[in-house]
């Protein structure tokens, strides 16, 4: 039998629950929206390693070395770090699962 003294706390660590997620997740998941909508050119929701290099490409033009970025081995390897399944194209999913990684790692 459960103890109604206990249904107000209970209750409360339940509401609590979602204040406890990191306040960059939901910002996570809209900087992913976003750029897989961007990169996602033809909207056949997958990104392709042309698509990439293009979105790529207006990347790296706001960065330093923009030639360095823009290799090609430099390219492939960064599409390869997303494209976790290895088919050749860059799912939301994995887009998402990459985004995430690089926020933990700061």
């Amino acid at each position: 039998m459960m103890n109604l003294k206990m249904i107000p706390f209970t209750l409360g660590l339940v509401l609590a629950l979602p204040l406890a997620v990191p306040a960059y997740a939901d910002d996570t998941e809209s900087r992913a929206k976003k750029q897989f909508a961007n990169m996602d050119a033809n909207q056949d929701k997958s990104v392709s390693l042309e698509e990439f290099t293009v979105h790529r490409r207006l990347w790296a033009s706001r960065q330093s070395n923009p030639e360095m970025r823009m290799q090609p081995d430099v390219v492939q390897r960064a599409f390869d770090r997303v494209d976790s399944d290895r088919d050749g194209s860059i799912s939301y999913e994995e887009l998402l699962a990459s985004l995430r990684a690089s926020q933990k790692a700061k």
